[in-house]
């Protein structure tokens, strides 16, 4: 059982990972596409953000296609979507045409999450949840140090176009990888079978009369709304107003990104070992210093300060990206994993949507000057500590019913 339980995580970790490079990968090619398309400020943020805006639409959908079938083959069919959309982002001609792509490709991944967090809920034991969805996450940071080393050398040798078709064909082989090799069994954990067959219709308005719903679905967004600001603008940032190239960019970057990779894996530890409601306060502490530390990004009078600033950012930020899904998981039965999961992502993907596409607005609008962009993401950080501070787990460690007295599960 524990064999199989590590060969799926091994699985989804590398298919979060393509996901992963593939949306990282433009903040970098971007700069190249802006150049080629002549795309202003305003028009970088509609693309960076078209793809979240398919994203966020296939969220819930997509929890839904996982709780209803085998979440196999829904798995199987995202990964060879994004790939496909991948593979098409290389013949862009035009701003529309970039757009419309990069929304379908949105839309292509938008299962996956949904259908993983299904995939731990019925394979992993309440107790292990936090440390597989680290396992997960992890790749954001793994991601980020691959795409900032390779992004520079590969743009410069062979172009975008290249690299997105590169990108696209790894994808496509790993979805016949996941066709023959990603196999699940029912196990003691999950409480319905795996059968190819419908499940049984969701208690939709159940759900969606938790109060826990929409203050996750509101932390999401929040959170989230700094997590792609920083990382859709930031390389355009350094380039434009610090005068770094983009091998400099790609380096110090990974500062960063490692910290991004100890911040998942020791949240994902220390969660398991701590109840939801500490976890909890934990987060809000942690979220009004990321508060503090965003104008300080800002104003730092050096690159290594600024890239200082972001590694403390990220590290504790994290932390509350593990909790976001961790809550999800342990809050709600496995029946409803896929749904709920994707209901409270699409707050996190239309942050990513609304914050390209928000920040560009800000730089046009203040004459090219980035500071009332940072502004606006320690607001976002405030606010998010707001939404965590109205939920309360207190007495909710061991018993359900106890949880669903206080209202802070999904009921």
């Amino acid at each position: 059982m524990r064999k199989q339980r590590n060969r799926l995580l091994a699985l989804l970790f590398l298919g979060w990972s393509i996901g992963n490079f593939d949306r990282y990968v433009i903040n970098y090619a971007i700069v190249y596409m802006g150049e080629d398309l002549q795309l202003s400020a305003t028009a970088t943020g509609l693309v960076l953000s078209s793809f979240f805006l398919g994203y966020a639409i296939m969220q819930i959908p997509g929890g839904m296609l996982a709780d209803r079938w085998n979440p196999r083959y829904v798995m199987i069919g995202t990964i060879l979507a994004l790939s496909l959309f991948t593979t098409l982002t290389a013949v862009a001609w035009s701003l529309t045409a970039l757009l419309m792509i990069r929304f379908l490709f949105g839309l292509g991944e938008g299962s996956f999450f949904p259908t993983a967090s299904k995939i731990i809920s019925v394979s992993f034991p309440e107790q292990e949840r936090s440390k597989a969805l680290a396992v997960i996450l992890s790749s954001a940071g793994i991601m980020s140090i691959i795409t900032a080393l390779a992004a520079g050398l590969l743009l410069d040798s062979i172009g975008w176009r290249l690299l997105f078709v590169g990108a696209g064909v790894i994808g496509i082989l790993l979805s016949a990888v996941y066709y023959f090799q990603l196999k699940m069994t029912p196990n003691a954990y999950a409480r319905q079978p795996l059968e190819n067959g419908p499940k049984p219709k969701m208690p939709l308005k159940r759900l969606l009369r938790s109060p826990l719903l929409w203050k996750l679905f509101a932390a999401y967004f929040l959170l989230y709304f700094i997590n792609w600001g920083l990382s859709s603008w930031m390389p355009t940032y350094l380039k434009t107003v610090r005068g770094m190239d983009m091998t400099a960019i790609g380096v110090m970057s990974i500062i960063p990104g490692f910290g991004a990779i100890a911040g998942f894996y020791a949240s994902g530890f220390i969660q398991d070992k701590l109840s939801v409601e500490k976890s909890r306060l934990v987060a809000i502490g942690f979220i009004l210093l990321s508060a503090v530390l965003l104008p300080l990004m800002y104003i730092a009078p050096s690159v290594a300060l600024f890239f200082a600033y972001q590694t403390v950012i990220v590290l504790l930020l994290t932390f509350v990206f593990v909790l976001l899904p961790s809550i999800v998981l342990k809050k709600s039965t496995p029946e409803d994993a896929g749904f709920v999961t994707g209901f409270v992502g699409t707050g996190g993907q239309l942050a990513g949507f609304a914050a390209p596409t928000a920040i560009g607005l800000f730089i046009d609008g203040f004459n090219g000057s980035y500071w009332t962009a940072f502004l606006l993401m320690a607001c976002c950080a405030v606010l998010g500590a707001v939404a965590f501070g109205m939920m309360s787990f207190r007495g909710a460690g061991d018993s359900q019913v106890e949880a669903e007295a206080k209202k802070e599960v999904f009921l």
